[in-house]
């Protein structure tokens, strides 16, 4: 088809569709024959069959950190999702999928995570569900002239799951060429864990501490540590010589960052990999590359407005890999890092799609430029090469967990994925297996495995082979058993069984399932999210699984994971091997197997299954019998046929069973589950007997046989069940104190003699340890040695004959042990380095001074005190041992009430130059604080104590610091003085203060102490006070004023005008009737109320009787375009504004920014809703310096019918973006938006 439109007469379009095997191909071909330069996006818009449509669920690939699986009939409106032009329709019913896809733009194939819209391009969402189909966007270009571009997109269409089409997709000719040429190396199959050093590892001496405790806890296996972030101080330079800074401004020499990578890696032994941060998409302006070639940079928005690519930090702008010197540029500059520092990952931060991850299709505006994805494909591509070419043991690790470029990728989440609704959490574990299909050492992870993840991420860990990761938590025994079931698991492949009940059609289950399958083994989670125990029939296939033998049985087991939640595990793998190899001792299984049964081979095997709420399990559905017991003297967590190289097969014929073990480990136990009805005779291993152990789990009995590297053929002799011994009446023990023996005494019975029978100390359905002997004498006696780890609790002990059927059970109770390995923390105690001198100085001018002192931690800081000329310096060392730090020094003096002090620092150098603008990696903690501590005497001593503080101050301060002078407590007052280390355009100022405006009392007789304080204190910071003079009258010179935070904010009311006048709402503002309003314009910074709103901000509010009418008029006189493309509301310039509602505990709560779009929320005792008001009208009106908004809110929402006389709690709030630095600004002044019990407008 050739297509034209009357309004774009130069452009010419050619649509072709071929209809190929089972897929339509849509081939777009745009033209301009004309001389004016234009931007061309192209959108595909897709409508389905409304009763076709009414059955499926469409799912988003996942490109940008987004993934979104909703019911079709859910969708009515449309749906913004993300960023990536790919989707799968499944209907269920017709057991058919859509896929649909990008597959080449101007000829090139491109891969499924890179995305079309985002910050900075022509969408923020380009992929849209709609109510009758989908709207993607699939290419923005450059139409110059005689240009020429196409576009080619695939919809798949096949029956069965998102699966078949996956599947198809991956034999397609480019997508086949472009995976075989990525080669993977081979190491990456015996990845542990991904291990991160953290904020703590950035201090000298944490990281060699740090990775002592991976070491100490897990025993084999890679441990990767991706990410240091020790060059990551300013974005757009990765340096390699001289001097280099950390994330919070920690200095040192590159060569000494050098030798500790190189000392890291000798402590592991080759077992750690080790990489550093890297962030490629924007740069900070004053970096070199910026400085040098601004040109390689997108500055400027669609509306001539400033464009920082990333808010939240440091100002950035996005770098174009369009341009190839600009491309080249960031390959060199990569490239060098990890050879210069040694390098094993190369980690990117970005990789994928959307906001932060580049291979987006971005416009710069300004130049009417494009830069699209192939440029960053490319640079991704030439380093994976490079570095593989030089070593093929390299690997790449992005944050995006799809791009088959890297080996392994981040989903980036805080958690809010795993909570209250399970589904979207099942929804991307689901996807991670199938982002590995035909794959397996390609690792997508999560991030972050936080307390409010904790009992879903084991459970995946442990199901799905999930890469641990951690991020976000300090390695500690409680992890471990959950880290070794993920190892075991590994690796296990997705596969279409036809699972029933099946969530991912079925919207009313509450069982969440995947089918997945290892060699011949079927891997079936199961979870029930019902609030109550239930006992739910399970279904599977079994060719999907590989159980296809149809002469053979099929045997099911559970194995029951322990929740997350409440698992107190206590020992690593190195102590639980030792305990093992030395005593037989097992301890920390976080897995409890049950052993279902059996059933002849048939198509399709189902069973009713009991499961427990929120509590996951696995069906494990193999053919044989045999499973891995134990590895290297490790007790696997995972009884399967297949773990870590060691393989079980086999088949039972008669009364034999006969198992093949082909082991890579020097030692190794297999065990071996028993049929109902028979007993063991005898094993046979090499033609000779073997020495076996028989245990019991619930009423099943298992052998457990030890084997040697190589090929093993072990034959086991069984036997019906018939002989019936005498019941054993008399066992006694004595001992239970970890670290010593247990005695064992039993009395067998005459027709015991010679007898096989076992021992076993059992609790929770789990073996702790068992022993199989023969009865050489009728009055038996053994010795247990018990390990001084011994796990607290009720165990029983088992005394039965190997048959099981003629058992004594005695109750034991151990007390707890404890574990014999120490685990150094990542940061020691710093000592103090502390003294207080008493002088007797001559005045200068009216100042006297009777005493000096410092106490500061050594290690961290420093102190000079002249107190001859009324100095104090402080200051942090450039590179230390610990943020957790103390810094000050103080000096004693009789003043007057009024004192002029000078302050100076360093503080503007970080903040304008460091990416991250925190200055401790504790912003949250409540002793952080840089500010002036004064003592006021009285005759009664120092009694009175305030911190003052310049920017940074917590009103929940708990620390006594300085506690060697002054009244050595906390401080009784907390005040805001200064700003002047949150700024970047001064670094000193000089102040008159009133003392008896910040603390001191009619009591106080003129002395005081004065400290400048520095705590929880990043590196490298100075701080400077001189007194400079004092005075007992005001002077003319304006006195700062100490805003008091310890005080609760004092309550106000406002009368609200009624006013009965119609007006446009328009946003502008200018009927004569807002000139009646209540006005109010005292904002401050959020937590920081001595700080004003940085451009005024004004409200105007009065009433009608059945609407309250609010009108916004903010300036803007620092930028002079707004920011209104940054996703959520919230992140824009905006405003928001909070009514209590009136007989309920809870609030309305409305979100409005510049462009016009709206976030409503209610509470309601407890309960947060988001809706949609209506009757709810605004404008929004930009002017020149401003942009105001109007609005008209019905009273009734807030359940005032009736408004005379009535009392209702608010707050207004405004919402800034300036050069990537997010400022907020609320009416009520204190650290939080949502306070309705402070300021009340009456009616």
């Amino acid at each position: 088809m050739k297509l034209r439109n009357d309004n774009l007469p130069s452009i010419e379009m050619e649509k072709e569709y071929i209809l190929r095997d089972s897929r339509l191909e849509q081939k777009v071909k745009i033209r301009n024959t004309g001389e004016t330069d234009s931007i061309f996006y192209i959108k595909t818009r897709v409508v389905l069959e409304k009763g076709y449509r009414r059955e499926g669920v469409y799912e988003s690939w996942g490109g940008g950190h987004k993934l979104e699986r909703k019911f079709a009939e859910e969708v009515i409106f449309d749906v913004p999702i993300e960023y990536t032009p790919c989707l799968s329709f499944e209907n269920n019913k017709e057991k058919g999928v859509l896929f649909y896809y990008r597959y080449k733009k101007d000829g090139n194939y491109t891969p499924l995570s890179y995305s079309v819209g985002g910050l900075g391009s022509m969408e923020s969402t380009s992929l849209v569900f709609t109510s009758n189909g989908w709207r993607v966007g699939e290419g923005i270009f450059k139409m110059g002239k005689d240009s020429e571009h196409t576009i080619e997109t695939h919809l798949l269409i096949l029956d069965g799951t998102i699966l078949n089409g996956y599947a198809y997709y991956l034999g397609l000719p480019e997508v086949k060429e472009f995976r075989e040429s990525i080669k993977r190396p081979e190491w990456l199959k015996d990845i542990k864990c991904v291990g991160d050093f953290g904020w703590d590892g950035l201090w000298k001496g944490a990281k060699e501490r740090i990775l002592s405790r991976y070491l100490l806890l897990l025993r084999d296996g890679y441990i990767i540590f991706p990410s240091l972030v020790d060059l990551d101080f300013m974005w757009g330079e990765l340096p390699t010589e001289g001097e280099v800074r950390n994330w919070f401004g920690g200095r040192q020499r590159a060569d000494e960052l050098k030798e500790e990578i190189k000392k890291l890696k000798e402590m592991g032994k080759g077992r750690v990999k080790i990489g550093i941060y890297t962030w490629l998409w924007s740069d900070n302006p004053y970096s070199k590359p910026f400085i040098e070639h601004p040109d390689w940079y997108i500055t400027k928005n669609e509306r001539g407005g400033d464009l920082t690519f990333f808010p939240g930090v440091n100002e950035n702008y996005y770098r174009l890999t369009s341009i190839e010197e600009s491309r080249q540029e960031m390959f060199d500059r990569v490239h060098k890092m990890i050879n210069a520092y040694g390098l094993d990952i190369w980690f990117l931060d970005g990789g994928g799609g959307g906001v932060g991850g580049g291979c987006s299709e971005l416009i710069d505006w300004e130049n009417m430029r494009i830069d699209d994805y192939s440029g960053w494909h490319k640079l991704y591509t030439d380093l994976r090469n490079t570095l593989q070419k030089e070593d093929s043991n390299k690997i790449v690790f992005f944050n995006h967990p799809e791009n088959p470029l890297c080996d392994l990728g981040y989903y980036e989440s805080y958690g809010f994925t795993f909570q209250k609704n399970w589904r979207p959490a099942a929804a991307w574990m689901w996807k991670f297996k199938l982002f590995q299909y035909k794959d397996p050492l390609h690792y997508p992870c999560m991030i972050y495995w936080l307390p409010s993840t904790e009992g879903y991420i084991e459970d995946y860990m442990v199901s799905t082979g999930l890469v641990p990761c951690f991020n976000s938590r300090e390695i500690t025994p409680r992890d471990i058993s959950y880290v070794s079931a993920s190892y075991e698991m590994r690796p296990v492949e997705l596969v279409e069984a036809n699972v029933s009940p099946n969530w991912r059609f079925d919207k009313e289950t509450q069982i969440e399932a995947f089918t997945l399958k290892r060699e011949n083994s079927g891997i079936i989670f199961l979870k029930s999210h019902e609030e109550k125990a239930v006992k739910e029939k399970i279904g599977v296939d079994l060719k999907p699984l590989g159980i296809d033998k149809k002469d053979k049985k099929v045997y099911s087991y559970l194995l029951h994971i322990k929740n997350g939640r409440d698992w107190k595990g206590r020992l690593g793998e190195i102590e639980k091997e030792d305990i093992y190899k030395t005593g037989g001792w097992i301890f920390d299984r976080v897995i409890r197997t049950e052993f279902i049964g059996e059933d002849n081979w048939r198509e399709r095997i189902e069973k009713e299954i009991e499961m427990e709420p929120e509590q996951g399990m696995i069906w494990v559905i193999t053919q044989t019998l045999g499973f891995v017991y134990s590895i290297d003297n490790l007790p696997v967590q995972l009884w399967l046929p297949e773990v870590l190289g060691v393989k079980v097969d086999g088949e039972i014929k008669g009364n034999t069973i006969k198992i093949k073990v082909s082991s890579e480990k020097e030692d190794a136990e297999i065990g071996c589950f028993i049929p109902e009805g028979m007993a063991i005779e005898k094993v046979i291993t090499g033609g000779r007997e073997e020495v076996f152990k028989v245990g019991f789990i619930g009423n099943t009995q298992i052998i457990i046989v030890p084997v040697k590297r190589g090929e093993t053929e072990i034959t086991c002799m069984l036997k019906k069940k018939g002989e019936k011994l005498s019941s054993l009446q008399k066992v006694n023990y004595t001992g239970t104190t970890p670290g010593k023996q247990m005695n064992i005494k039993i009395e067998f019975p005459g027709d015991w003699q010679d007898k096989l029978f076992t021992i076993e100390i059992e609790k929770g359905g789990n073996i702790y340890w068992v022993k199989t002997d023969k009865v050489s004498s009728l009055n038996y006696e053994t010795n247990i040695t018990l390990p001084v780890q011994m796990e607290q609790g009720e165990y029983n002990l088992i005394i039965t004959d190997i048959t099981g059927e003629n058992r004594k059970v005695e109750v034991v109770n151990f007390p707890s042990g404890k574990s014999t390995i120490y685990l150094p923390p990542a940061l020691v105690p710093l000592p103090t380095e502390e003294e207080v001198k008493q002088v007797n100085m001559n005045k200068k001018g009216n100042i006297e001074v009777s005493g000096y002192g410092w106490q500061y931690s050594k290690g961290a800081g420093g102190v000079e005190v002249k107190p001859e000329e009324l100095k104090i310096d402080i200051y942090s060392l450039p590179m230390y041992e610990s943020h957790w730090n103390t810094i000050t020094a103080g000096i004693e003096m009789k003043v007057e009430r009024y004192l002029k002090i000078k302050v100076k620092g360093n503080f503007d150098y970080f903040n304008k130059f460091q990416c991250f603008k925190q200055h401790s990696p504790r912003w949250d903690n409540p002793n952080y604080f840089v500010g002036l501590i004064i003592d006021f005497h009285t005759k009664d001593g120092y009694t009175k104590r305030s911190a003052c503080g310049l920017g940074i101050i917590k009103d929940n301060r708990t620390s006594k610091v300085p506690s060697i002078w002054g009244s050595k407590d906390v401080p009784t007052g907390y005040y805001s003085l200064s700003d002047i280390v949150l700024r970047e355009d001064k670094s000193e100022e000089e102040m008159w203060i009133d003392l008896k405006q910040i603390g001191a009392d009619d009591n106080w007789d003129g002395k005081i102490w004065i400290a400048p304080v520095m705590e929880t204190i990043a590196p490298d910071r100075k701080i400077s006070i001189e007194i400079i003079d004092t005075s007992s009258k005001e002077p003319e010179e304006e006195i700062r004023k100490g805003i008091s935070l310890k005080q609760s904010v004092e309550k106000k009311e406002f009368k609200v005008p009624k006013i009965e006048s119609s007006i446009t709402i328009d946003g502008k503002l200018d009927e004569d009737v807002w000139g009646k309003a209540l006005k109010l314009d005292d904002f401050s910074l959020l937590t920081f109320p001595s700080i004003k709103a940085y451009q005024k901000t004004q409200a105007d509010i009065f009433h009608d009787g059945k609407n309250i009418y609010l009108g916004f008029l903010c300036e803007e006189k620092e930028k002079d375009v707004l920011d209104i493309e940054n996703g959520n509301v919230w992140n824009n310039d905006s405003i928001e504004f909070l009514f209590e509602i009136s007989g309920v505990n809870g609030y309305f709560h409305g979100i409005i920014d510049a462009k016009g779009r709206i976030y409503q929320e209610t509470e309601k005792n407890g309960e947060k809703k988001v809706e949609t008001i209506p009757g709810f009208d605004f404008a929004v009106n930009e002017g020149k310096g401003y942009y105001s908004i109007e609005i008209r809110f019905p009273l009734r929402v807030i359940n005032l019918d009736k408004v005379e006389g009535k009392k209702v709690g608010f707050n207004l709030m405004r919402n800034r973006l300036f050069k990537g630095d997010r400022q907020y600004f609320t009416l009520v002044p204190g650290s939080s938006y949502f306070v309705k019990d402070k300021y009340f407008l009456i009616f």
